[in-house]
C-alpha cells in the first residue's frame, strides 16, 4: 500500500517534468547578423482554351539581417539581399533572364543588391514596419530613359513583389510561426497571416511542437490558404487577372533555442483554382481558366 502511496505521489512530479514549457520567441541582441539562405521552386499549371500551360520558376536569394536595435515591441533590422538567382522555363523553354534589358531579372537583381531596408520584427515573428522606400529608389530611378508609362507599370510590379505589404506579407508567411504564450512538447497553437501580392490570399496554420533538443525546436504546422474575396485584378502587363484560389501548406521548421531564429525549413505549399481574364490580347474578356500552383522553398 505505501508503494502504490509513493508511486502516486511521483506522478505529478513525473507529468510536470514532461509538460515544462518553453517561452519560443526571438531573442536576438544588439549587432548580431543572422542569415537566411532560401531556395525556392514554383510550378505554375494552366489550361487556356484547351492549351497546356507550364511555368517553372526556380529562385535562391541569400539575406543579412542586422539587428541596429530593439525596444519593448521587438527588433529593428537591417535587411539586406546579398545574393539573387533566377531562372524560369515555360513549356520547358528556358527563359532568357540575364539579358541586358531593362527589365530583366539579372538588371533588376543588381540594383536590388547590398540595398538595406528597414524591418521592426516582434519578438512572435510579426513584421510591424517595413521601409523599402530605397529598394525602390535604386529599382527605377537610376533609370534615366524609362517612359512615365514604363514606370507606373514596374512600380506596381515591384510593389507586389518587394513593396511594403507584398514583402511583409511573404516575410510573415515564414516568420510569424512563434507561440503568443509558453508551451510544451505536443503544444498547438495557431497564427493566421496575409499575404498581398499577384494574389492576394490569408493564411491559417496550426503548429506544433514536435520536438525539443538540445539547442533546437523542432515544429511542425499545417496551415489552409484561400484567396480573399475582395481581390482586385492584377496587371501583368500583357493582361490583367483575376485569381481564385485554396490550399494548403505543410511546414516543417528548426528553431534555435537560444535566439529564436530559424535555423531550417521545409514550406510545401499547393493551391488549385480559376484565373479568370478582365482584359488580355487574344483573349476574351472573362474568360476563366484552371490554374494550379506548387510551391517549395528550403530555408537554410
Amino acid at each position: 500500500m505505501k508503494k502504490i502511496l509513493f508511486l502516486i505521489l511521483l506522478l505529478p512530479a513525473f507529468f510536470g517534468c514532461n509538460l515544462q514549457k518553453y517561452n519560443i520567441q526571438i531573442n536576438l541582441s544588439d549587432g548580431d547578423t543572422c542569415h537566411w539562405n532560401m531556395l525556392s521552386c514554383t510550378t505554375v499549371r494552366e489550361k487556356i482554351m484547351g492549351s497546356e500551360f507550364k511555368m517553372n520558376i526556380i529562385s535562391e536569394e541569400n539575406y543579412n539581417n542586422y539587428v541596429v536595435g530593439q525596444d519593448t515591441q521587438g527588433y529593428l533590422i537591417d535587411m539586406t539581399i546579398v545574393d539573387f538567382n533566377y531562372e524560369s522555363r515555360i513549356n520547358n523553354t528556358p527563359q532568357n533572364n540575364n539579358d541586358n534589358s531593362r527589365f530583366s531579372v539579372d538588371t533588376l537583381k543588381k540594383r536590388m543588391m547590398n540595398v538595406p531596408f528597414a524591418m521592426k520584427l516582434t519578438r512572435q515573428g510579426r513584421i510591424s514596419e517595413l521601409e523599402t522606400n530605397t529598394l525602390f529608389k535604386r529599382i527605377y530611378e537610376e533609370e534615366k530613359s524609362f517612359s512615365p508609362e514604363e514606370i507606373e507599370w514596374l512600380k506596381k510590379f515591384i510593389d507586389n513583389l518587394f513593396g511594403k505589404d507584398g514583402l511583409k506579407g511573404q516575410m510573415e508567411a515564414l516568420t510569424a510561426i512563434y507561440p503568443s504564450d509558453p508551451v510544451h512538447k505536443n503544444s498547438k497553437w495557431k497564427t493566421e497571416t496575409k499575404i498581398i501580392s499577384n494574389y492576394n490570399s490569408s493564411t491559417t496554420t496550426t503548429y506544433k511542437l514536435v520536438e525539443i533538443g538540445e539547442d533546437y525546436f523542432l515544429i511542425k504546422g499545417h496551415g489552409e490558404i484561400k484567396t480573399c474575396k475582395d481581390n482586385k485584378e492584377i496587371d501583368l502587363g500583357y493582361m490583367s487577372v483575376i485569381y481564385n484560389l485554396t490550399g494548403s501548406i505543410e511546414s516543417t521548421i528548426k528553431v534555435d533555442k537560444k535566439t529564436g531564429w530559424i535555423i531550417s525549413a521545409f514550406f510545401h505549399q499547393f493551391l488549385d483554382g480559376t484565373a479568370t481574364i478582365v482584359k488580355g490580347q487574344g483573349i476574351s474578356s472573362g474568360t476563366t481558366f484552371p490554374m494550379t500552383i506548387t510551391h517549395d522553398l528550403i530555408i537554410k
